[in-house]
């Protein structure tokens, strides 16, 4: 799972919209279709491991003004403004899961797994020869 909520409140209250993972950007147009007033959004939850929303002054979230990309959490006003956000400006809003960070998941995962193993092995051989 992949998805963000805007919230018109700045502590997750008010309105409330989720938007899924997509190749695709929310323009202005989607989301005004959608209901979704991004330009009075005040919070934004991010759900799911390797999962961001990269908000866009510009409205098809194409190369403008800012962009401010946000992982994984729940991320009040302040947050947003603190990771180049602005207030009243956000026009479109891109929500994907990072391949990169699943890959380096997938890695460590697995070196922990083959670790954990490699100490099993030298505790028994350990404990067969004592």
């Amino acid at each position: 799972m992949c998805q963000a909520t805007l919230h018109g409140n700045g502590f997750f209250g008010g309105w409330a919209k989720t938007l899924k993972a997509s190749d695709d950007v929310y323009s202005r147009v989607h989301l005004s279709a959608r209901d979704i007033d991004i330009e009075n959004a005040h919070s934004l939850d991010v759900e799911g491991h390797c999962c961001f929303a990269k908000m866009f002054a510009h409205p098809d979230g194409g190369a403008g003004e800012w962009s401010a990309i946000f992982g994984e959490g729940q991320h009040q006003e302040s947050d947003l403004v603190q990771h180049g956000w602005k207030t009243k400006e956000a026009n479109s809003i891109k929500i994907f899961k990072d391949h990169v960070c699943i890959a380096n998941v997938r890695r460590h995962s697995n070196a922990n797994v083959m670790g954990v193993f490699s100490a099993l092995a030298v505790g028994l051989v350990g404990f067969l020869f004592a």
